[in-house]
């Protein structure tokens, strides 16, 4: 998968406090289907097909979606709250995460919409009061408050009472509430696993033996373990400052998994939330006082036989789009409230992209309804007659790329996330050699990148590719080769649009750059795992007559043990440096930060799916396409131009060229290095794992 260690991260500080996410790694990389949450429900509803009802409001009056509501209150998110689960009870009332809702950057001011109804009533009453609380104290300006109060609603009836077409779709996309079962009496226990990322989850299905353990942050769990055993059942008590400070005591003692028993009259809580540094290698879960004891009870001082499973329920989620039509939420991972503002910024993600769409462009149709497997799929487009003309008419070409599952939900999308690349080759130069780092991407015709989601279905992306217009050159037929580093997809369509993005009343028309060469070095399947790495990063370039503007584009990506450590990339062109902290800092210096990537949502970076997509990557984020990185880097060219020039020209005819702006045939310098930043500081030790990089010089 895209990086290597998925499930955990690192970050800036030394790599030893990390140690303990290595066997939660390991487990993991073993079954990839365990602390997944469990594919169910049904296909009755299909994302993307048009819906109508209507929600009676407490606030008043109803929100109505289908064809006749006008669209006023949407999109829109749902929460549909089971209080007898202990996930979305935890999201829906604890006051960090309501409060992280309101708070969040990028929200207010959307036209998204969010809806909290619930199965028993006065459910989403009880959260209104929750929410009302945590907007009064914050520090929100009186606008955005009010913004607030406008566009979150709370349904006055319960989803039976409301019936019809809006409970027959959480029927049908059900969701999980997670059980610890004894087996001979057939008792149930909800319980509330601990923060995905810092510690391991059960399986779907897991059968264990409990033992109990007295004195939980004392001597007791090692006592009762010996220093190797399955489950230790603990129950807060005095000697514990916290519930990770019993789950660190049971890990010491050699358990594998721990049950941390809630105090009397407490609510359950997310273990191990906020953390992103002392992660525990064990499977960590914790039930109410009342399971602890029943458990307690039944193991009367015996190893007890239990089953870590679930109970399949009414869906906890839906959203609607601008359309009206049906959209999935993502997956029961992470319970904040967040979770819904992220789906509200996707949203309008996708409302903002359909806009671009609708603007006039000249488009080339690639592919369509392509099944890609990890080996590739290819289509040869015959390119239009006048292609030449295109580089004068328009200044952008973008890559519109809609990938989808081979299903029609999120169930039915691969695991794991990987690189996805486009490659073309117009003029039969494929067969050069290719990068070996394990994953698709960094060939030299490589003309896009992007990242797959983790079991999320339907991410479009549209991305600015400009640099690379020479890629198109050669002959009348262009194969275009989409590749993934796992996994079966579907390119929905994939198509080039040309279009002008200047305004003329500024500036002349660019037009596209009229060729290109690529920045290739001889050790580019080298790992950067040590100052190797930068060794011979030095070419030199021809740049072409009559050229007027040099651009440096790049696609980079950090993957394998870099896929959390922060990177940044420096090119120095006749002794001038460009560099990617100065253009995209937060691309490379955010990896391995706990909510790097939700940063990206609005971007295109599809939110709630499995795993930790959450995390800061190197370069990237899951369900997204890579940006490219761009440099103007004509006056770095020119002053070496203008240098040569000078000493080969009289003052007159120097001055002539400068005035047209041509250049004269000539080479520049180019040299690459890059630093990594485990520690905070850049270093060129490097991060361990690999550095996918395409980078070009267009000239215009």
């Amino acid at each position: 998968f895209c990086g290597g260690r998925h499930e955990g991260m690192w970050s800036r500080r030394p790599w030893g406090r990390w140690l303990g996410l290595l066997a939660v790694l390991s487990r993991l990389e073993d079954n990839p289907f365990a602390s997944l949450p469990p594919a169910i429900g049904n296909d009755d509803y299909i994302p993307g097909e048009p819906v109508s009802f209507t929600l009676p409001l407490l606030e008043g009056g109803s929100l109505v979606v289908g064809e006749d509501d006008g669209g006023s209150q949407l999109p829109l998110v749902v929460l549909a709250l089971n209080e007898g689960d202990p996930w979305s009870r935890y999201l829906a009332h604890d006051l960090s995460s309501i409060t992280a809702l309101l708070t969040m950057e990028g929200v207010v001011g959307t036209s998204a919409h969010y809806a909290i109804a619930g199965y028993t009533a006065g459910a989403s009453q009880s959260v209104r009061r929750r929410m009302e609380a945590a907007l009064a104290a914050t520090s929100l300006s009186r606008e955005a408050q009010l913004w607030w109060r406008q566009h979150i609603h709370f349904v006055a009836s319960t989803v039976a009472d409301i019936g019809g077409t809006f409970q027959d779709i959480l029927e049908s996309w059900a969701s999980p509430i997670n059980l610890i079962t004894e087996p001979l009496s057939g008792s149930e226990f909800p319980r509330l696993d601990g923060h995905y990322g810092w510690c391991a989850w059960p399986d779907e299905v897991q059968n264990a033996t409990l033992r109990v353990a007295e004195d939980a942050c004392g001597g007791g769990p090692a006592a009762a373990c010996g220093g190797d055993c399955d489950f230790l059942l603990v129950r807060l008590d005095d000697t514990c400052t916290s519930p990770e400070e019993a789950v660190a005591v049971a890990a010491r003692a050699g358990a594998a998994g721990v049950v941390v028993v809630q105090r009397p009259g407490r609510p359950l809580v997310e273990i191990g939330s906020g953390r992103d540094a002392d992660q525990v290698p064990i499977v960590v879960t914790m039930v109410n006082w009342e399971h602890g004891e029943a458990l307690a009870r039944a193991a009367d001082g015996n190893d007890l036989s239990v089953v870590f499973n679930y109970t399949a329920v009414p869906g906890f989620f839906l959203a609607i789009d601008h359309h009206s039509h049906l959209q999935q939420v993502g997956w029961s991972k992470y319970p904040t409230m967040m979770m819904l503002g992220w789906a509200g910024q996707y949203l309008q993600y996708n409302m903002d992209l359909e806009h671009q769409l609708d603007q006039a462009a000249y488009l080339i149709p690639v592919m369509r309804d392509a099944i890609i497997s990890p080996s590739g799929t290819s289509s040869s487009v015959a390119m239009p007659e006048h292609r030449a003309a295109l580089r004068g008419a328009f200044d952008t070409m973008q890559l519109l790329f809609t990938l989808d599952c081979q299903g029609p939900r999120d169930e039915s999308c691969a695991t794991w996330d990987h690189c996805i690349t486009i490659t073309v080759d117009c003029d039969g130069t494929a067969q050069q050699a290719q990068p070996s780092l394990g994953e698709a991407g960094g060939a030299f015709n490589e003309l896009w990148r992007g990242i797959t989601t983790f079991r999320r279905q339907g991410a479009t992306w549209l991305t600015d590719v400009t640099p690379f217009y020479p890629l198109l050159s050669g002959g009348d037929t262009c194969t275009f080769t989409v590749a993934t580093g796992g996994g079966t997809w579907v390119a929905s369509e994939v198509a080039l649009r040309f279009s002008n993005a200047w305004n003329p009343a500024e500036t002349p028309a660019p037009g596209l750059p009229r060729s290109g060469v690529w920045l290739n070095w001889p050790n580019m399947d080298t790992k950067f795992d040590s100052p190797n790495y930068n060794e011979n990063r030095t070419v030199n370039v021809t740049v072409p007559e009559g050229t007027t503007r040099v651009e440096l584009a790049a696609i980079i990506t950090g993957h394998g043990d870099c896929e959390f450590v922060s990177t940044s990339h420096h090119f120095m062109i006749n002794g001038v440096e460009f560099n990617s902290s100065s253009i995209a800092y937060d691309q490379y210096m955010v990896a391995g930060t706990a909510l790097g990537c939700t940063g990206k949502v609005p971007a295109g970076s599809m939110p709630n799916e499995h795993g930790t997509w959450y995390y800061g990557r190197n370069g990237w984020c899951d369900g997204q396409d890579v940006p490219l990185l761009r440099w103007d880097v004509t006056s770095a060219v020119l002053q070496r131009i203008s240098s040569q020039a000078e000493t080969a020209s009289t003052p007159s005819q120097h001055q002539r060229d400068e005035e047209s702006r041509l250049m004269d045939i000539s080479t520049v310098n180019v040299t690459y290095f890059a630093f990594a930043y485990p520690y905070g500081s850049p270093t060129q030790q490097g991060c361990g794992g690999s550095i996918l990089m395409n980078a070009r010089l267009a000239f215009y």
